[in-house]
């Protein structure tokens, strides 16, 4: 920690194990002493051992500090983590880690939700109370008035800030500060915690996180809700079963690289009128369901993209399993077109070969693309341009 080496022991080992068991190995699989991650990323914390899983493609490359970097960038973009150039540049310093960098990305978008001004409710609260004020829940009332006639037992609405939204971003800051003693970290949320009402010894449960709805009044608390979702469902104990041994902040990277590339392509959406990208399902047989990464429309043409997080190991050939689905969703979308999208540290140009197939007319085609974050990965900076890069290759815009 800290640039410190520490000692991964038996008992660290047990606590994946325990975690690994709660939830039924979603994340990563233990066989002896070994663990392996597979399509999950983030970062693991059991007391003073930190390890972070970075998406690293590149079959050669060590380099660290560059997957840290494709991840932040990639969450940054996906999850509309408020992450700026600073911290990713902090990250690389090993200043911090990934964990830090979440928790300062939730610590900013609360003060920019308290600069815009903290919105209130109409809430209803029942009380037993020595003044009739409000409505009368008479069935109540003689439950618990049978003795004392001098109470009303009464309901009553109240516009407050002492609602469902505050109570979730509090209990998030709650945890960061309980996680971040005597650290900065900690002292800025002690600050923003003395901006909400407090909430006295109030628990919160998965189908209350469930329940949120963002509407139109409230849609500039998005991205706040959002994080503050992640830290409790994670972190909290109050999700947990039982006290919680490590910290463990997790992340789907095939969910993420889908999301990255969608969102690359939309922002090319609007110079065309007659451009739709989206992710669309289909019935596939009686209640279920085909569900594609991604189609593109443009005019009366559909292409298919699926998205795969995954090093390819013959650069000319995927995978059968991967072949058949994308042919799959081409004939359900009645698509001519459809590429298999993987992430390399170097771009490659599309190559379209035909299926065959003598009852396809005109033959479907596919294509394999390896597709880089970077435009320019010495100076790490970005491509802006993938989305246009990748229409263009497929032959959806000039």
């Amino acid at each position: 920690m800290n640039g410190v080496e520490v000692l991964f022991e038996k008992e660290h080992l047990k606590a994946l194990h325990d975690f690994n068991s709660r939830h039924e190995a979603s994340f990563f699989k233990i066989t002896g002493n070994t663990v392996k991650f597979s399509s999950y990323v983030g970062v693991i914390q059991i007391e003073d051992v930190i390890i972070e899983i970075l998406p690293k493609i590149d079959k050669t490359s060590e380099d660290k500090k560059l997957w840290r970097d494709v991840l932040i960038e990639i969450l940054r973009i996906t999850e509309d983590v408020n992450i700026k150039q600073t911290d990713t540049a902090s990250v690389r310093a090993q200043k911090v880690h990934l964990l830090d960098i979440f928790f300062e990305a939730y610590v900013k978008e609360i003060k920019a939700l308290i600069r815009k001004g903290l919105i209130k409710r109409y809430i209803s609260s029942e009380a037993n109370q020595k003044v009739l004020k409000g409505q009368l829940k008479f069935e109540k009332h003689c439950t618990k008035n049978l003795i004392d006639k001098t109470r009303f037992y009464t309901t009553q609405k109240q516009y407050t800030l002492a609602h469902i939204l505050h109570f979730v971003l509090v209990r998030a800051l709650e945890i960061i500060a309980d996680k971040n003693k005597g650290t900065e970290l900690y002292k800025n949320c002690q600050k923003l915690l003395l901006q909400f009402p407090e909430f006295s010894n109030r628990t919160i449960t998965k189908k209350e996180l469930d329940s949120i709805k963002i509407t139109r009044k409230n849609a500039h608390y998005e991205k706040a809700i959002q994080l503050a979702k992640v830290i409790i469902l994670n972190l909290g104990p109050d999700i947990a079963d039982g006290k919680q041994e490590m910290i463990a902040l997790l992340f789907n990277m095939n969910a993420l690289w889908e999301k990255y590339v969608l969102k690359a392509l939309k922002r090319e959406t609007h110079k065309y009128t007659d451009l739709t990208v989206k992710k669309d399902v289909k019935p596939i047989w009686q209640t279920n369901r085909l569900e594609s990464d991604i189609v593109i429309f443009k005019g009366e043409e559909t292409y298919i993209l699926d998205t795969k997080w995954k090093i390819l190991k013959n650069t000319k050939t995927p995978g059968s399993e991967d072949i058949r689905q994308i042919y799959t969703y081409c004939k359900f979308w009645n698509s001519k077109k459809g590429v298999l999208l993987y992430p390399s540290h170097q771009a490659l140009p599309l190559q379209f070969h035909d299926y065959t197939n003598d009852f396809d007319i005109p033959r479907i085609q596919a294509a394999i693309g390896e597709i880089s974050v970077f435009r320019d990965k010495e100076k790490l900076i970005f491509d802006k341009q993938l989305g246009r890069n990748i229409l263009q290759q497929i032959g959806v815009i000039d």
